[in-house]
């Protein structure tokens, strides 16, 4: 995911809030990015993070294979902020 990587070579803020209080995680979890799910977590996105609606980045995904990734990282990032 070329755009997730030109984000994080800028330094974006990768915890910034988009329309509907989603982060770029939120996004590409939706959107059936593996790639780009592993990519923000490597650089520090929170997992953990709620959108407006109280949903993680988890909850905005049905890929088993972005549930398990977004697991181990909320697993290695610690208890729900």
């Amino acid at each position: 995911m070329e755009c997730v990587r030109k984000l994080i070579v800028a330094g974006a803020d990768l915890h910034i809030w988009l329309e509907g209080g989603e982060t770029p995680l939120h996004k590409a979890a939706s959107w059936r990015r593996l790639d780009g799910v592993a990519k923000l977590l490597k650089a520090g996105a929170d997992p953990w993070a709620e959108s407006d609606s109280g949903e993680t980045a988890e909850d905005r995904t049905n890929n088993l294979e972005t549930i398990a990734l977004l697991e181990t990282a909320m697993k290695k990032y610690g208890t729900d902020n």
